[in-house]
C-alpha cells in the first residue's frame, strides 16, 4: 500500500513467539497478515532457532534472539 512512495502499512513485531504453538502463531500472527495495513516486519523470541523458524513459517522478513 503506498501513497505517493511512501508505505503507509503499521509495521508489527512479535515478542515471544513459538513455531507451532501458542497464541502469536495460532491467532495474533495470521490475523494480523489478513488485515490489509499490517505487515508482520520482525520475530523475536529467547532462541534463535525458533525465531527463525517462526519467521519462516509466515514469511516474514526478520528474526532475533
Amino acid at each position: 500500500m503506498t501513497q505517493a512512495g511512501k508505505d503507509t502499512r503499521r509495521k508489527v513485531g512479535i515478542i515471544g513467539a513459538a513455531p507451532d504453538r501458542g497464541w502469536a502463531s495460532m491467532a495474533h500472527i495470521p490475523a494480523l497478515q489478513a488485515l490489509p495495513g499490517y505487515e508482520v516486519a520482525a520475530i523475536c523470541t529467547r532462541d534463535m532457532a525458533s525465531a527463525r523458524a517462526v519467521a519462516h513459517r509466515f514469511a516474514t522478513p526478520l528474526s532475533s534472539d
